[in-house]
């Protein structure tokens, strides 16, 4: 599978990977996503460098959702496994 930055995919709008409306969108989505239990869907959306995983707002949500953060890797491979279970 290729990885394509999302931000280069969106074209209504420009968005940087660190805009503060990015983010918002982000949350917006994985908030209702999470609300019907498909879980939070912006787990997809992870660092093009480094570690591969998703930035701080995604675990200050996952906090606020009830999810336990004290280990980031656990909480974003476990939320992965659950958004990919609940799509199909």
């Amino acid at each position: 599978m290729s990885r394509i930055p999302l931000t280069n995919k969106i074209h209504s709008t420009h968005l940087a990977p660190h805009d503060h409306a990015l983010q918002h969108t982000l949350g917006d989505v994985s908030e209702g996503e999470d609300a019907v239990g498909r879980g939070m869907l912006s787990v997809i959306v992870v660092h093009k460098e480094g570690d591969k995983m998703s930035s701080p707002p995604f675990f200050l949500l996952a906090k606020k959702l009830g999810r336990d953060i004290f280990d980031r890797l656990r909480c974003w491979s476990g939320e992965l496994t659950r958004v990919y279970a609940n799509s199909k």
